[in-house]
């Protein structure tokens, strides 16, 4: 684990790096419970760049009802578990 982790390290693949950027700055909203596209872009932007690798391709898609809002619909499953439960999650290519 320490490896994915480790920006430096040659065998973390650029999309690797993006996906962290988009999860880091999705959080990030969530915390504040508030979504600002543009400011969502720029910590994607920023910690892309940091990390020395381009920015994640968002154009095309509403961020917003596909990353945030879907977010909270998982949060909100996540809340009504009760202990010892689990759910289950379903990713369909090209569903985002």
């Amino acid at each position: 684990m320490a490896a994915v982790h480790d920006h430096l390290s040659p065998s973390i693949s650029v999309e690797v790096v993006q996906i962290e950027a988009v999860v880091d700055a999705l959080q990030s909203h969530l915390w504040a419970e508030i979504f600002n596209v543009e400011a969502f872009l720029d910590g994607v932007r920023s910690a892309t760049f940091a990390r020395g690798n381009p920015p994640v391709v968002l154009a095309g898609i509403d961020q917003k009802s596909a990353l945030y809002d879907q977010a909270l619909v998982l949060l909100t499953r996540w809340q009504s578990i009760s202990k010892y439960q689990d759910i289950e999650l379903r990713f369909s290519a090209g569903s985002a």
